[in-house]
């Protein structure tokens, strides 16, 4: 037997062996509370037998790699779920003011109040209308009013801008978290085909998919070459391969808000805090209007339950 298959070059791979398993060990434990590590181990094959004096004899251990364990199944889940998290937190964190502009408990102050102090000066006046008090006291309950329904509008503007721009700076996150997705899916193709570990920067990328899913919904499908692809609920990507491709802003008339396009066309975010802000978007143009409805109707009840001597003050 040559040195090279000699029994102290078996006993050298089997240390060297030994040496990596430690080590990967130690990574292990040190990442123990590391968010998005995965576990790694070292992989161990014979080497080939050779032969010597008419025998086959066993060379040693061969080093093949190290491996980090995925569940692709749970890999999914946790970014389907995250998704929805995403979701659904956005869209309360948004309306929460909301809540608050439009709450009647305070009756010192609202639409409530005001509607209420409002036909109650016009009860008094129609059991009298000759008072000059009584008539000054619509006008200026017609006055509190008005003003609780601009500041209530005002302040649902203010949360509607709000929302915007929150939209806006998540489209960039977006884009940032889709390029580094892009660089890295580069970086692990080199670095596979040259034999090195990637497991590190799978976990990277890892992160980086759950952080986009949280903010898109978006999905990815692993490809052979151990890229992965990231699309959006209407099937477009935003990865494939070492290329990201950035989502756009279009502000959208009346109001300029963002419309998020990619490729030109009106992007399809199926989860995640963006759709959870669209959402919000959505309930709070139908409170602008349900609340431009009813001024519409207090003014036009107001106008017909108007006594003639009040008409006169106008």
């Amino acid at each position: 037997m040559g040195v090279n298959f000699s029994m102290f070059e078996i006993g050298r791979r089997a240390l060297r062996a030994s040496q990596l398993g430690v080590a990967i060990t130690g990574q292990n434990i040190a990442n123990v509370n590391t968010p998005g590590y995965s576990r790694q181990a070292v992989q161990l094959s014979a080497d080939p037998p050779v032969p010597s004096s008419g025998q086959l004899v066993g060379s040693g251990v061969h080093i093949d790699g190290v491996k980090s364990f995925r569940d692709q199944f749970i890999s999914t889940r946790l970014q389907t779920e995250t998704a929805i998290n995403g979701r659904l937190n956005a869209h309360r964190d948004t309306l929460t003011p909301v809540e608050a502009t439009f709450n009647e408990l305070d009756t010192t102050g609202g639409i409530n109040a005001g509607l209420q102090g409002y036909f109650g000066a016009f009860r008094s006046l129609e059991a009298n209308p000759a008072s000059t008090s009584l008539r000054t006291a619509v006008v200026e309950r017609g006055r509190v009013l008005a003003s609780a329904f601009h500041n209530t509008r005002a302040r649902v503007i203010e949360v509607r801008t709000a929302a915007d721009t929150d939209i806006r700076a998540t489209v960039q996150t977006v884009n940032e978290l889709t390029k580094d997705i892009a660089t890295l899916n580069g970086k692990i193709l080199a670095a596979e085909a040259v034999g090195d570990n990637t497991g590190d920067l799978k976990d990277q990328r890892d992160n980086y998919v759950r952080e986009v899913a949280q903010l898109t919904g978006a999905r990815t499908t692993t490809n052979l070459d151990g890229q992965v692809t990231l699309t959006l609920g209407d099937g477009r990507a935003l990865v494939t391969g070492d290329q990201a491709t950035a989502l756009t802003i279009e502000d959208t008339p009346p109001d300029g808000l963002a419309t998020i396009k990619i490729d030109g066309q009106t992007a399809v975010i199926g989860d995640g805090k963006l759709r959870g802000v669209q959402q919000a978007l959505n309930d709070i143009a139908g409170y602008l209007q349900t609340l431009d409805d009813l001024a519409g109707v207090v003014a036009a009840r107001a106008d017909e339950d108007l006594p003639r001597a009040g008409r006169a003050l106008h």
